[in-house]
């Protein structure tokens, strides 16, 4: 992602007669939301780069996530080496907060990483980059289409329109993963250049180290998976698949972290296949600095 930023960077300033820059860039990545206690791919992104030495701005709206709305109660979080500016949010149309204000905040960076085509308020700071003379980097990770029929449709008619031009007009496109790079071109049509750019993992930070047993106490073989509990992430292949394994590894206990949508059918199969002695939901907040000792509490 940092070869990306320079890229972007180094062209604007090459149309300039640039030749070379400030290795302390000034970054501002856009979200429609930056959850203080759920932390997705753009903290760990503003992370790194604040540990590079450049200076991290991630821009928000006030409106809650999706995720968020699920948690009844959560603390704040650090945000280390980097800064957060909530924008006041005019309306959040389906889960796509509105913003106003975010022209002025854009202007003063060396470079804007929009996360996603979709959300209304990565098509204002593209806009807002364009008229500053601003380099802007794209950033997708879908792999689907939105289960409900309303907001299906909505997608489609920006993607055929607003979406396409944010597309075809930033100045990089990257993507999460190979899936979500087919996703743009199978789906979406996209013909330009796509770079992948994998999450990947911080294996210092998720190193082998001492079991604490602080939230995994059951069990000898202990697994663990945290995800949104939601249909298109499988996790009841991996309920189905239990019931196997535990017929083979007596001692296997099965940790399912995270809150969604599917919660309740997920429960409702874990009896129906008489797991409960061996499978347990964990679905209350865990604070982001404490997955690394969780991880290490498992041995899958």
């Amino acid at each position: 992602m940092l070869n990306s930023i320079k890229s972007a960077h180094e062209s604007y300033a090459a149309e300039d007669g640039i030749t070379g820059y400030d290795k302390r860039m000034n970054i501002c990545i856009v979200v429609p939301y930056f959850t203080p206690y759920v932390c997705g791919n753009e903290y760990g992104l503003a992370q790194s780069l604040a540990d590079l030495g450049h200076n991290v701005t991630i821009i928000a709206s006030t409106a809650k996530a999706p995720r968020e709305k699920a948690i009844n109660a959560v603390a704040q979080e650090e945000h280390p080496g980097f800064s957060v500016e909530y924008l006041p949010t005019l309306i959040d149309a389906g889960d796509n907060p509105i913003v106003k204000g975010i022209d002025k905040r854009i202007r003063n960076h060396d470079v804007v990483m929009l996360q996603e085509d979709y959300p209304f308020i990565c098509h204002r700071a593209y806009a807002a980059a364009r008229k500053f003379g601003v380099p802007t980097i794209l950033s997708s990770e879908r792999t689907y289409y939105p289960e409900s029929a309303v907001k299906r449709y909505a997608l489609s008619v920006l993607d055929a329109t607003v979406n396409k031009k944010l597309r075809d007009g930033v100045d990089l496109l990257t993507a999460h993963c190979t899936a979500a790079r087919e996703f743009m071109i199978n789906e979406l049509g996209v013909r330009r250049e796509i770079r992948v750019i994998h999450v990947g993992v911080d294996t210092e930070l998720f190193r082998p180290m001492e079991s604490e047993g602080k939230y995994l106490t059951e069990g000898g073989f202990r697994m663990l998976t945290v995800a949104r509990l939601h249909r298109y992430k499988g996790l009841l292949y991996l309920l189905e698949a239990m019931k196997r394994i535990r017929e083979e590894v007596h001692d296997a206990h099965l940790y399912i972290i995270g809150k969604g949508s599917e919660e309740q059918n997920l429960r409702s199969l874990t009896e129906k296949l008489r797991l409960n002695d061996v499978v347990t939901f964990l679905t209350r907040p865990i604070p982001n600095h404490e997955m690394p000792a969780l991880y290490a509490e498992c041995d899958v």
